[in-house]
């Protein structure tokens, strides 16, 4: 449902407003002084402002031209609301930025026209500006959308990364093709989701091979930290799905990852079917550490080593012929150093200490919140959980979990953008703690995107998913729960 900001100072023609704006299936709140308008705005997100030439105080152009120099608050398409029309006064509306005008006394069908009209515009250009940014990075999207062109960047310091499945061409030999292209896509699926989780770019993808990057577009002092870690939980998922694999007697994937770290060139060039690259011998020294590396491991470049190695425990692994580079030193990247981890893998307090000191480049957002519904406890997960608050996952979900009293749980994770395989790992061990219990059914509430993860594990077979938090209750209420 749009929501829609009145602006006007007159309240019988507010309350018109905001009675047609409901016949019309919108919601709508209302101002009646100007200088509310902008802590309105940081407060709620409006889809259209009806906005009043002849305000008392700032008139509704001048508030106009203010409004389309803010950053953010200048996407909000403006429809004038004028009780006198002239020629003068609608060009200087438009020329303001004004999308559309409707005349006092306000005639309904064309205020529903008008509304609809500029609002098809703005849900259109979201969209594409969606479109482009799942193609391009934020900034040099915008650079596009507003000069039609971008220059590619010189960046001093980035870090490369190139995936590849080992034995893939005689995987596809004995698959379907269709069935390998979907299974090829749950596994992208999920590296995408690493992307987000560790603020990394990625690139592209080549067959079986998957390209990404730290360090660029936005410059940071982490870039190599942030790609070991997504490295290694990807290769933490593989190990986890190989042996998920084994089990169901399916073919085995297994993974290569090469990693090494300089400069590089990166944005758009060509004029067509626009696509983000990079380029350097950066870029051609990481594609060799990883098709010369071992296979089920991360490896890395001695660059990148002298870079990660105060926090992670690195093996040397010989050397490797570059062309035009001679041997180079590679190194095998295992898990955080053992001060650095709190077991299995997983970076503890003083990992994310340390990497706070390298000018931590985004926080990962998550909240947890604990609550209880007719008998059930219920936990409401947010944001991104990842290993980086594994820690406070634990403290919050496992004692509950660990009371015989408490036989029903509800874990929700509608808000949840983005798991990693330790804390899914978690969450697993928390449903064979119930079910050994024989407590009632623990039942995740999740998104699309998670859903396709259960299934990719197989945890679909074994644990009832909903697709609502309604649902899930009228289940666990149930007499026969």
């Amino acid at each position: 449902m749009a929501k829609i900001l009145i602006v006007d100072d007159e309240r019988p023609v507010v309350e018109q407003l905001r009675e047609l704006l409901s016949q019309f299936g919108y919601s709508s709140n209302f101002i009646t002084r100007t200088n509310f308008l902008f802590p309105v705005l940081e407060k709620d997100p409006f889809d259209l402002i009806l906005m009043d030439i002849n305000m008392p105080g700032t008139n509704g152009v001048t508030l106009l031209k203010q409004l389309q120099r803010h950053p953010i608050y200048k996407s909000i398409p403006v429809i004038m609301v004028t009780g006198e029309v002239n020629d003068q006064i609608l060009s200087e509306c438009f020329e303001a930025g004004a999308v559309d005008y409707v005349n006092k006394p306000i005639r309904e069908l064309v205020l529903k026209a008008r509304i609809k009209a500029a609002l098809s515009i703005k849900f259109e250009q979201e969209r594409s500006q969606r479109l482009l940014e799942n193609i391009l990075p934020k900034n040099v999207a915008d650079e596009l959308l507003l000069y039609g062109k971008t220059e590619p960047q010189f960046y001093q310091e980035a870090t490369i990364v190139f995936t590849d499945f080992c034995g893939f061409t005689q995987i596809a030999s004995t698959w379907n093709v269709k069935d390998l292209v979907k299974e090829l896509g749950r596994y992208y699926d999920y590296f995408d989701g690493v992307m987000e989780m560790y603020q990394v770019e990625k690139l592209k993808t080549i067959g079986d091979g998957y390209m990404f990057a730290g360090g660029i577009p936005d410059t940071n002092q982490t870039h190599a930290i942030d790609c070991v870690l997504s490295a290694l939980e990807i290769r933490n998922f593989i190990r986890t799905m190989k042996e998920i694999r084994k089990i169901y007697q399916d073919d085995v994937w297994k993974i290569r990852i090469g990693i090494h770290s300089g400069p590089v060139m990166a944005g758009v060039i060509g004029s067509k079917k626009f696509a983000y690259d990079v380029w350097g011998d950066t870029v051609n020294i990481a594609s060799r550490m990883e098709s010369k590396g071992m296979d089920g491991e991360v490896n890395i470049s001695e660059v990148t080593y002298h870079k990660i190695s105060s926090f992670f425990q690195c093996e040397p692994h010989g050397t490797v012929d570059i062309h035009g580079k001679g041997a180079m030193k590679r190194y095998i990247v295992h898990d955080p150093l053992s001060s650095l981890q709190q077991g299995k893998g997983v970076p503890n307090e003083k990992f994310w200490e340390r990497y706070g000191n390298y000018c931590l480049s985004s926080q990962i957002t998550q909240k947890i919140i604990h609550t209880q519904k007719s008998g059930v406890e219920i936990f409401y997960l947010f944001g991104k959980i990842s290993v980086k608050n594994i820690h406070e996952l634990k403290q919050t979900i496992k004692p509950i979990v660990a009371t015989p009293s408490v036989s029903k749980i509800l874990l929700n994770l509608q808000q949840v953008s983005v798991i990693d395989s330790q804390s899914l790992g978690f969450i697993i061990s928390c449903l064979n703690v119930l079910r050994q219990r024989q407590a009632d059914m623990f039942v995740c509430s999740i998104g699309e995107k998670l859903e396709q993860l259960f299934k990719m594990t197989y945890l679909d077979t074994v644990f009832v998913m909903y697709a609502s938090e309604e649902e899930a209750m009228e289940a666990l209420t149930a007499n026969n729960s």
